[in-house]
């Protein structure tokens, strides 16, 4: 390898996602708004061998306790004089430990490479009266964690040198169609072409007691990539770019306020006081589950105002289409309906009421010269569960949903709203860019 060879790519768009450490938001002067101080954990996969599995439980532990109290569980220890761990068990046998090295804060940071046997003694002593030894560790290590997110996540292919200040409008070479190609964050506008974008740690970071760094990250790119396609193969205006900070900022911003909550919940334990975590995690429970993130009206999402509320009164716009179990109409076999809302970059829709498979439209039975009708895209609710979880009325003639590909809901109209339709994919999509 010829380390000093410089190779120069040239890249339409940029998705950062380098880490909490983010080269590209450090080149780019992106400034974060540091909500909360540093703290150190520790985190380690090793094989465990304890006792921990309901031996030691007090007499007025609850149900919840004793159904938590185990190493095959995810579980949040908290000691007074220790600190706090939480436990995530993984594959081949292995446990993922979160420690916090309160004790150990200031000689973490300097020797990052503070051993697992070190973090084991610590979580041993948090455990106590239970045990805690290991012979097999897979992987460790220590990082600096604090709340973190950066105050604008869209820049555009300008320099440095010419990063705007509050106020100022910044246009770039490329002529700006509408406003629609504006974006408002923290009382800036910037009339941009939007080409470089960060996603999970490089925008956001906290603390790891949620257990929501992963799946926060994994939710911003799967919001942006489909976007990114659409445009880059011409079907789409850039216009909808725009959408990934106003959708996935306030999703951001709910998850620091979890993790404040949480933080402030374990300190609380921590010195021996009542802390509510459980009624935390109950409270947020769909949002850490991702099926409670409704986006808001956007050229994405059609206004709430624009749609009739009766043809289908459980679903929401801009939030994950509900999941229920439906058979196909072709050979009865069941299936959930998300198994077949495929994520591969289009946009699609379904008839909420059921016909004869050839009298519906050649998209619900597409025929191929070489594998002939495709019969598994018409489904039946043979089982009362999708036209009742929907809330549509098996009376009226039905509706159609719009789902993007990311499974959020865009669009809700009457069988018979083809203009409707046109309507809302017109907005951004053959348009001039």
């Amino acid at each position: 390898m010829n380390f000093n060879l410089t190779e120069r790519i040239h890249a339409r768009y940029l998705v950062a996602c380098d880490g909490a450490h983010s080269w590209t938001r450090d080149k780019l002067n992106i400034l974060a708004d540091t909500i909360s101080e540093d703290s150190t954990w520790g985190v380690l996969d090793i094989i465990p061998i304890t006792d921990f599995r309901m031996l030691y439980l007090p007499v007025q532990a609850t149900e919840t306790d004793r159904n938590l109290a185990d190493i095959r569980r995810s579980c949040s220890i908290n000691s007074q004089p220790h600190g706090s761990i939480m436990t995530v068990p993984r594959e081949n046998r292995l446990v993922r430990f979160y420690i916090h090295l309160r004790e150990l804060e200031e000689t973490a940071m300097q020797h990052p490479g503070c051993s697992p046997q070190a973090m084991v003694e610590i979580a041993k002593a948090i455990m106590k009266p239970y045990d805690l030894t290991y012979k097999h560790c897979d992987w460790w290590s220590t990082y600096p964690v604090r709340q973190r997110m950066i105050l604008q996540e869209l820049y555009a292919n300008y320099d440095i040198k010419d990063q705007p200040t509050p106020g100022q409008t910044l246009q770039t070479s490329r002529v700006v169609r509408s406003n629609l190609n504006s974006m408002h964050t923290d009382g800036l506008y910037i009339y941009i072409w939007f080409s470089v974008f960060l996603a999970g740690d490089a925008a956001h970071t906290h603390s790891p007691k949620g257990g929501q760094g992963m799946n926060v990250s994994i939710q911003d790119t799967y919001n942006l990539i489909w976007k990114l396609a659409a445009v880059v193969t011409n079907g789409a205006d850039a216009m909808i770019l725009a959408t990934y900070d106003s959708e996935r900022r306030p999703v951001a911003k709910t998850l620091m306020d979890l993790d404040s909550r949480l933080v402030q919940a374990y300190e609380m334990e921590e010195k021996d006081t009542s802390s509510g975590i459980y009624e935390i995690r109950n409270r947020y429970a769909g949002f850490m589950a991702g099926v409670d993130v409704t986006y808001s009206d956007s050229i994405l999402v059609t206004g709430k105002e624009t749609v009739d509320p009766n043809l289908a009164r459980n679903i929401k716009l801009g939030a994950r289409l509900p999941s229920f179990l439906v058979v196909f109409h072709c050979d009865g076999a069941p299936v959930q309906l998300a198994q077949r809302l495929v994520s591969d970059g289009a946009l699609g829709g379904g008839a909420a009421r059921l016909l004869n498979l050839l009298d519906l439209p050649e998209p619900f039975h597409p025929y191929d010269d070489f594998l002939g009708w495709d019969y598994w895209k018409v489904f039946a609710d043979d089982r009362d569960q999708a036209y009742t979880g929907y809330g549509i009325d098996k009376q009226d003639p039905g509706c159609l949903v719009l789902c993007r590909p990311d499974q959020h809901v865009a669009w809700v109209g009457s069988m018979e709203d083809v203009a409707g339709l046109d309507n809302y994919f017109s907005i951004f999509v053959g348009s001039s860019r």
